[in-house]
Parts: C-alpha cells; sequence; structure tokens
C-alpha cells in the first residue's frame, strides 16, 4: 500500500497489525506497524502528521504515533 503525507509525498511501505498479520484494505485496526521500503522515506515521519492509504484510491487514513523501532506505548 502506498501512505500519502501531503499532497505529494507518497511512501509504499508494509502494514502489519498488532498480531503481526498484514494489514488488509476494508479492516479496522486501532494502531499497525508501518516497515517502509525505502529507509529515505522515515524523514517524513514524525508524530502526529496525517496520512492517507491509498490502495488503488484511497482506502483510509491515520495519524503517526510514533516513530523508530520501539513498539508503540
Amino acid at each position: 500500500m502506498i501512505y500519502v503525507f501531503g499532497d505529494a509525498e507518497q511512501v509504499g511501505a508494509r502494514a502489519s497489525t498488532a498480531d503481526g498479520r498484514d494489514l488488509m484494505p476494508g479492516s479496522t485496526h486501532e494502531s499497525v506497524r508501518l516497515d517502509f521500503w525505502a529507509p529515505q522515506a522515515e524523514v517524513l515521519i514524525r508524530v502526529g502528521r496525517a496520512f492517507e492509504i491509498w490502495y488503488g484510491g484511497t482506502v483510509g487514513h491515520g495519524s503517526v504515533e510514533s516513530v523508530g523501532h520501539d513498539e508503540p506505548q
């Protein structure tokens, strides 16, 4: 899936749920872990930043709760 920050900042990432399964379009989760395909994408990611989830069109939205390799608190 692609995550869109702002108007033109698009970043690909693998999203997984708390139990380690892949995030599927149409599902709802309180939080997910994003592992970005390109390491340089992390410069876009800041706590509180909103994004849209794109999968052939906008399928969801969210905001960054934590950054780094630690699990969300």
